[in-house]
């Protein structure tokens, strides 16, 4: 945990009024938001702005209190729900910290945003194309010697199991996800990295479910993941459409297909 702001020194005392500051704008433009609502966004825009940054404490409940004139009860409610999104870490005693580590719940709640969303097809098509063009195209940029060693070992399992077969949907769909993986780590970028994961978690049943609705979805996948690993190693730019939509709108037909058998 990085230590807490000291607010004794000249830079402490300066940052303590920029958030003291921030926090009287943001109260004169209070929504119309419920207090625990409007603790939460209050603390998300203090990120956003840089007043606050990773291991930082933020105020205390009493500071906060008197800052944002919401009852006690509504500051432990806010807290209690950003600490669950993985936001800040409550250390009892101590103080309430915004989180230094990305973390596995926040990508949870993004997700089940998602699927509360319901997108259609159309809507999912779409953002795969945009995320998946993007995501080559920094692999072509980005990608090591020791990168292209890890994706061509991961297709040659997928070789290996659609030749030895006795392999389940679930088995090779998690051959086809891992490929993805190394794919996101390759860009280079942790932003780009954690929305192509989140997306791929999200998209993970309908790939499965797109692998069990064709007798040679092997064959299919391999070829794909054939072609894309095949554009990477070219760091050919002008291809990645032909390969994105190769495996992008093979997956849409089969979903489609899917849904059409379920009719």
């Amino acid at each position: 945990m990085s230590e807490q702001v000291d607010t004794s020194g000249a830079v402490g005392m300066e940052k303590k009024i920029g958030i003291e500051e921030k926090l009287s704008q943001i109260v004169s433009l209070k929504p119309s938001l419920s207090a625990v609502e409007f603790v939460i966004n209050t603390i998300k825009d203090l990120l956003i702005d840089g007043y606050l940054q990773p291991g930082e404490r933020i105020p205390s409940e009493n500071e906060l209190t008197k800052m944002l004139s919401v009852s006690r009860g509504s500051i432990r409610e806010a807290m209690k729900i950003l600490s669950a999104l993985g936001v800040v870490k409550i250390q009892r005693g101590d103080g309430t910290y915004i989180a230094e580590s990305e973390d596995n719940i926040a990508m949870d709640s993004m997700l089940f945003s998602f699927v509360l969303a319901q997108p259609s097809l159309k809507e999912i098509y779409n953002l795969r194309i945009l995320i998946e063009t993007g995501v080559m195209e920094s692999a072509i940029e980005n990608a090591t010697a020791e990168n292209i060693v890890q994706l061509q070992a991961c297709l040659d399992e997928m070789k290996r199991a659609a030749s030895l077969g006795g392999f389940t949907t679930a088995e090779f769909t998690g051959m086809d996800m891992r490929f993805h993986e190394i794919l996101g780590k390759i860009s280079g970028n942790r932003l780009i990295q954690r929305i192509y994961t989140y997306i791929m978690s999200y998209l993970s049943q309908s790939v499965y479910e797109s692998h069990r609705h064709q007798g040679n979805y092997a064959e299919n996948a391999i070829e794909s993941h054939s072609l894309m690993l095949e554009v990477i190693k070219s760091r050919d730019k002008s291809r990645v459409a032909e390969a994105v939509h190769f495996a992008v709108d093979t997956w849409r037909e089969l979903i489609k297909k899917k849904d059409a058998e379920a009719k």
